[in-house]
């Protein structure tokens, strides 16, 4: 293990692609990309320096700019959970290089904001998301997508990993892969069984593969779009690959508030409340710990509805008999 990378005097950008190509050895994927998103951001404000010359200063400037775009710098503002993930980079980079000990105790990460319970969708608005998707071709792979998520909990990055050989539909069980490669931690990769409606959408999201050139087992699912009408099979779907989808899906469906990641939440809860016990459900989707399964655990509205009533139904009024005379007629004296 290395314990210091000769970075400390080497331009920012320099550094940065020698850190990473590091990093890259001991990294899944997925990190390794989180990393260079990072460090894209950290270059347009930290570009002219080197790790040596960084100080407590430069990093408060960076938040606070960061956080409001001061000039546009960036394509737009950051909230706090972002930009302390930006800057956990950027002390991995500077304590690997042997500068983060001098700066650290000056160092105070971005208050979060208190969580708030995430919003899920009644059985109405649920219904309602489905049905204008189904009906606007513009929202196709939004509503397959959508669909999916609500039907097996994997999430847009996890179906973006997906390649061929990660899905059957053949036999008695259909199932999916989501592979150890493309999942943040050990615990999110899993073999997910598919329901009647998910198998239906993988059939057209296989034929939607194969029209786009995907048809080796090595391809991806959800296929990289190059330009309009060019697909690359050999690389996934971008990040943004639902941006523009989506946003159309939030209008046409009335539901401005509704991310592609609620779809999720949405079957969990659904879970849930249906009884299901917590490990299959965990193994379903990829939790961890009690905690975090907690956190996706959202009551919808009618639930706690059902569960409060009980508290109004009315009483049973019950007598007790005692069987022993003489206590009875002790406690009537």
């Amino acid at each position: 293990m290395i314990a210091e990378l000769d970075i400390a005097s080497l331009p920012f950008p320099h550094a940065c692609d020698r850190w990473i190509a590091w990093r890259e050895s001991y990294r899944r994927k997925g990190t390794v990309d989180n990393y260079n998103a990072h460090m894209t951001a950290l270059k347009i404000f930290f570009g002219a320096l080197t790790l040596a010359t960084i100080t407590p200063g430069h990093i408060r400037c960076y938040q606070e700019q960061r956080q409001s775009n001061a000039g546009d710098q960036w394509r737009k503002a950051a909230g706090p959970s972002y930009i302390n993930h930006e800057i956990n980079t950027l002390k991995q980079m500077m304590d690997i290089a042997g500068e983060w000990d001098r700066v650290k105790r000056f160092y105070n990460p971005l208050m979060l904001p208190k969580k708030r319970p995430q919003r899920v969708m009644t059985q109405e608005e649920e219904d309602k998301l489905f049905e204008a998707a189904s009906k606007d071709d513009g929202c196709y792979l939004a509503y397959l997508v959508a669909s999916i998520s609500n039907n097996t909990t994997a999430t847009g990055a996890e179906l973006r990993s997906l390649r061929r050989k990660h899905v059957c539909l053949d036999g008695t069980e259909p199932m999916i892969e989501i592979p150890h490669e493309m999942v943040k931690n050990e615990y999110r990769a899993r073999r997910i069984p598919l329901n009647e409606i998910a198998r239906k959408q993988f059939v057209r999201v296989m034929e939607r593969a194969q029209y786009l050139g995907s048809v080796l087992p090595e391809d991806y699912v959800f296929p990289l779009r190059v330009k309009t009408g060019l697909y690359d099979p050999t690389k996934p779907a971008s990040p943004s690959w639902l941006q523009k989808q989506w946003g159309k899906l939030r209008r046409v469906s009335g539901l401005p508030w509704v991310r592609p990641h609620d779809l999720r939440h949405q079957a969990i809860t659904r879970m849930l409340e249906f009884g299901i016990n917590e490990d299959a459900v965990r193994s379903v989707a990829g939790h961890v710990s009690q905690d975090i399964l907690r956190r996706y655990s959202h009551q919808r509205y009618a639930a706690k509805r059902v569960a409060v009533d009980v508290l109004s139904a009315p009483r049973t009024r019950v007598v007790r008999v005692d069987s022993r005379p003489d206590r009875l007629l002790k406690n009537i004296r």
